[in-house]
């Protein structure tokens, strides 16, 4: 009986299958792999150099407004 010959595409697919099926996580691609093998303090310290990097580009805490929000008081200039 012959062996079925796979594509490279598939024997990628299939070694993939398998170190998922191994590690546990299924349905998950290798950073969200690495993500949930992190420790929750791990996850913390990842998450504040995200958020350092964030403002170092010129990002902003502050909301924005939501005009269709029950709290929204639009500004008056004056």
């Amino acid at each position: 009986m012959r062996r079925k010959k796979f594509t490279p595409l598939e024997t990628i697919g299939r070694q993939r299958k398998d170190m998922m099926s191994l590690t546990g996580f299924t349905g998950f691609v290798d950073e969200n792999i690495e993500w949930l093998r992190l420790t929750p303090a791990n996850r913390f310290q990842e998450t504040t150099k995200l958020w350092q990097f964030y403002i170092a580009l010129g990002g902003k805490l502050d909301p924005e407004p939501d005009p269709q929000s029950p709290f929204y008081f639009q500004e008056t200039q004056g």
